[in-house]
């Protein structure tokens, strides 16, 4: 799952990956934020397996998908 840190109106990134954790505790996620601070070190902490600082190119993209999902 990506997931945008800030959501005008709507939903961000830290309490949509608190409720996916209540319904499946092994999700996969990764926080997506055009501010590369936003989430520090600590998104390991708050669920996240990596964060996609934005904008971002296609291939760093990819490498990044195969990491989180340990695909060859």
């Amino acid at each position: 799952v990506i997931l945008d840190m800030i959501v005008k109106d709507g939903l961000g990134a830290m309490e949509v990956i608190k409720e996916l954790k209540k319904i499946d505790p092994s999700v996969k996620a990764i926080a997506a934020s055009g501010y590369s601070d936003s989430m520090g070190k600590d998104f390991r902490t708050q669920g996240f397996q990596a964060v996609l600082t934005k904008p971002f190119r296609l291939e760093g993209f990819k490498d990044l998908l195969k990491t989180v999902l340990k695909v060859e």
